[in-house]
């Protein structure tokens, strides 16, 4: 009885506004159905080196863009689009692992966060997760060995981003 009246309630506030029925898509099919196609996009992409980015996007395509530091070659200019392909590369296709391996450092993960209306990513951070290393064998191996882990460090990477600006 409760879950037929939760179930009728969810079509009611699907039917009656399409904005709340749009905050239950994913936020791919979110973003694809922003309704319009011209916005400027700013991010800052942090970790070894920091990066700002202002972008003018025009049907998922880069037109124009500014960086701070001016030209840095580290500094990825993307479309939200482009986000999205960044999450999906830096998740991989299998675990991937710090410079020293999993066992020294643990795997690296990916979370990224979403706006709840427009769908586009507004956090994406890649970050060590030295608690996890427990599950890999060479973990095991050098806790009795001893040894075997450098001091190669990973500084992560985080792309903050900025609500984008609808351009006409």
């Amino acid at each position: 009885m409760v879950l037929a009246g939760l179930l009728i309630a969810g079509l009611w506030l699907w039917l009656g506004d399409p904005a709340l029925g749009r905050m239950l898509l994913p936020p791919r099919q979110r973003w694809a159905a922003r309704g319009f196609d011209h916005y400027r996009l700013a991010y800052m992409i942090s970790g070894l080196i920091a990066c700002q980015v202002r972008a003018e996007v025009r049907a998922e395509t880069v037109v124009a863009a500014q960086t701070t530091p001016a030209g840095g070659a580290f500094c990825a200019i993307m479309s939200v689009t482009g986000l999205f392909q960044r999450i999906d590369q830096l998740n991989g296709s299998g675990p991937l692992c710090g410079p020293n391996g999993c066992g020294c450092d643990g795997p690296l993960v990916v979370s990224a966060a979403y706006d709840a209306r427009l769908g586009y990513p507004i956090l994406v951070e890649q970050q060590l997760r030295p608690d996890e290393r427990w599950q890999y064998f060479e973990y095991w191996v050098h806790n009795a060995v001893g040894g075997g882990c450098t001091d190669i460090g990973f500084e992560g990477l985080r792309i903050a981003v900025s609500a984008p600006v609808v351009l006409p």
